[in-house]
């Protein structure tokens, strides 16, 4: 027996999608009985996020896509099915701004911001 939830019966409604395997080259998810590679080499914002940042991730739309809220970032289930219809076209923001910084001072200043903490 199927409950209703807002017209729709819960057979229906969206399922959480699920992270299988995550790997130094990209990862595995599971959407709707279906398996994604999402690719680090196409997909590089998602190279440095950590488990809890991937782990947080819902369907969009009508099934037609993944959200990552912590980490800002929608991919469509379109292009992960037909990626050479959409070419990579942004860029990968720094994710570790206070590290480039620590980074661009003289080797003193990091000692003692270092020590300090």
């Amino acid at each position: 027996m199927n409950a209703k939830r807002n017209g729709k019966s819960s057979s229906q409604s969206k399922s959480r999608p699920e992270i299988l395997n995550i790997s130094p080259f990209g990862m595995w998810v599971l959407m709707n009985k279906k398996e994604y590679f999402i690719d680090y080499s196409r997909y590089p914002w998602f190279k440095e996020a950590n488990m809890r940042e991937i782990g947080n991730v819902n369907i969009i739309g009508f099934n037609s896509g993944l959200h990552w809220p912590d980490l800002d970032i929608d991919v469509s289930v379109e292009a992960l099915e037909n990626p050479e219809q959409f070419p990579l076209i942004a860029n990968m923001p720094p994710r570790k701004k206070k590290a480039k910084v620590l980074a661009s001072l003289p080797a003193k200043k990091i000692k003692k911001q270092d020590e300090a903490a």
